[in-house]
């Protein structure tokens, strides 16, 4: 496994790291209610494994078109680790979710890469004529 998706998925938990702290501080200082907490803490973790799969795309040298799934593997298994920790049961839905949104991410950062050398490609044609 190359380091690049280790990298995203750190990225990844960093961002959740940081979404929950974040998150404490606003629900500490607005009194908001504890029924929206889920929602919020779901709402990181989603975007952290959007983030994850961008990134280990991007980073990728070659097989980019796995590397946002496994970077996927990757952060889904450090979440189920924490919530096997903390709650001492996990969602197998929300495991999929993760790794959809992760491979999904990692899908639309490749295509991007390939239109842009797609669109070089066609640029370096039309200045030859």
């Amino acid at each position: 496994m190359g380091s690049h998706i280790i990298k995203a998925a750190v990225w990844g938990w960093l961002i959740v790291l940081l979404g929950v702290l974040l998150s404490a501080m606003i629900f500490h200082i607005f009194y908001l209610p504890e029924e929206i907490i889920p929602w919020v803490s779901g709402f990181f973790c989603y975007l952290a494994s959007f983030v994850c799969g961008f990134c280990a795309v991007g980073d990728a040298r070659k097989k980019r078109i796995f590397s946002g799934f496994w970077a996927g593997i990757v952060f889904a298994a450090g979440y189920l680790a924490v919530t096997l920790m903390f709650q001492g049961r996990a969602r197998l839905v929300s495991m999929l979710i993760l790794l959809l949104v992760s491979t999904l991410s990692g899908f639309i950062r490749t295509s991007q890469q390939f239109s842009k050398i797609k669109r070089n490609n066609i640029r370096k044609g039309i200045t030859r004529l």
